[in-house]
């Protein structure tokens, strides 16, 4: 982790070279899913409670990056039971995240089947309802949404009623057995009624409010069902949906409120939590990507980073003329480089990696030269972590160039009835480099040539021996010809 970081310090190019197309979907996934389990919790107000997870999170990277080991080893045990821990608590916040994820899988891009907004005559709901404000007789009735609530219903009788006025005002009379439960509607008809439903825990939301409030609320909580609770006190309208409730000003309020719900459940449409999703919450979206990107890097981008060191030797670029490189110190330097995955370095030409040192502004003398990132050669995908040492010394002298004359040097006898009649050289001159203060020798030999038992005149190819401290002009050792000619005595 630590090595990563260097490196990025070193190279933000090397950063981003590392970055690959898949690690965009990677992120993004992690987010949409990060995302939803965000607006869930918040919508049944656990949210503080992740909240709390985030920040340990945060202390867990922190940790990582300065290498707190104690704390590092204590958070990862901790995350590792905590996980299991976290599924049970919210068990029902998990389960409500994979319904939606099925639900939206298999439903969500259904085509448009319902030629009415209303599965249901809404005129008989309104009306009813509005009859019971005025008699202030309690009522509280639940429209389910995209997900399903039966385990959240306790209770109650199951009924298969057509909606109607008259059967809904009569099931909400106080000598009704089931006047203090909720009446289920499920798409055109009454399913259930008497049943009873999970009490919220937002004393704050509810005030001063009853039972059924609380439990319209509560439904709300656990799922997208939309709740109609009527207070039988003050004989007034409110709603429950996303886990808010809201007083109604009167049964107009009422039918747009359920218009609205019906418009964002309705096959086809995006329903009520996707719709919710992609328009608003933009801190809740912030959040999400930089967590998800907390996530990758620290599980993925880090898990995935090797590093290996090469010992590369040093190349100089650019020396000034007359000038030559007696000695450097050291020869090689020890670099060390990040990439991703294992792969990237089992396929590496090392020709392609090394040091090239810009020797333009070298004097004579002694040349202190600090390496840095960019007189390393390697491939875009890789960072440089470490260079050792980090700094060489270049020992540089002055040269003088002179033309010294070639010979040839032959070793042992040719055939005795012959005789050599002359030996050429081509190129007989060749320009070399002396350190200054140095004497210029009289000739550059070649290297040995056999010429026993030679009886035909023969040319021969040889390199030139060059003494200690020069070099050739053109930094090369020129080939040269020699041409021994054999004659009979």
């Amino acid at each position: 982790m630590q090595g990563y970081l260097l490196a990025a310090l070193y190279s933000l190019d090397g950063f981003f070279g590392n970055i690959r197309v898949v690690d965009f979907f990677d992120v993004l996934i992690i987010a949409l899913f990060l995302y939803i389990i965000i607006i869930l919790f918040k919508r049944t107000h656990s949210w503080p409670i992740l909240a709390g997870i985030g920040i340990l999170v945060i202390i867990y990277s922190i940790a990582k990056i300065l290498n707190l080991y104690l704390t590092s080893l204590v958070l990862q045990s901790f995350f590792a039971v905590f996980i299991v821990v976290l599924v049970i608590i919210f068990n029902q916040e998990v389960r409500r995240f994979f319904e939606f994820i099925s639900f939206w899988n298999t439903r969500q891009f259904r085509l448009k089947q319902e030629t009415s907004l209303f599965p249901f005559d809404i005129q008989e709901v309104l009306q009813a309802v509005a009859n019971l404000t005025k008699q202030k007789r309690g009522a509280l009735i639940v429209f389910p949404g995209n997900e399903n609530i039966d385990r959240f219903l306790d209770g109650g009788k199951r009924v298969d009623g057509v909606i109607s006025e008259e059967l809904l005002e009569s099931l909400f009379d106080p000598h009704s057995i089931g006047h203090d439960g909720a009446v289920i509607i499920n798409k055109n008809r009454i399913a259930r009624f008497g049943a009873h439903l999970p009490l919220s825990s937002n004393f704050k939301l509810i005030g001063r409010r009853g039972t059924r409030h609380s439990a319209a609320l509560g439904i709300s909580e656990h799922t997208d069902a939309l709740a109609i609770s009527v207070s039988e006190e003050r004989g007034t309208i409110s709603i429950a949906h996303n886990g808010k409730l809201k007083e109604l000003g009167g049964i107009e309020e009422l039918e747009s409120s359920l218009k609205k719900f019906y418009k964002d459940i309705m096959p086809g449409s995006v329903g009520s939590l996707w719709g919710d999703i992609v328009k608003h919450h933009s801190y809740s979206k912030l959040l999400a990507i930089g967590s998800a990107l907390i996530i990758w890097f620290f599980f993925s981008f880090q898990a995935e980073t090797v590093q290996r060191s090469f010992s590369l030797p040093i190349v100089y670029r650019n020396l000034p003329e007359r000038l030559f490189i007696e000695e450097s110190e050291p020869r090689e330097v020890m670099v060390t480089f990040v990439s991703r995955g294992q792969l990237a370095f089992e396929r590496i030409d090392e020709r392609l990696i090394g040091i090239a040192v810009d020797s333009k502004n070298f004097s004579e003398g002694r040349n202190i030269i600090v390496l840095s990132e960019d007189m390393i050669i390697h491939p875009s995908n890789f960072a440089v972590v470490e260079v050792v040492p980090s700094q060489i010394t270049v020992q540089v002298k002055k040269f003088n160039s002179f033309n010294v004359s070639v010979k040839a040097d032959t070793r042992g006898g040719i055939d005795s009835g012959y005789r050599i009649s002359s030996i050429a050289i081509t190129p007989d001159q060749v320009g070399i480099l002396i350190p200054d203060g140095t004497l210029a020798p009289e000739s550059i030999i070649t290297q040995p040539i056999d010429i026993a038992g030679l009886k035909e005149t023969k040319t021969f190819s040889s390199h030139l021996v060059l003494p200690a401290n020069m070099r050739f002009r053109d930094s090369v050792s020129p080939t040269v010809t020699v041409r021994v000619n054999i004659v009979k005595r």
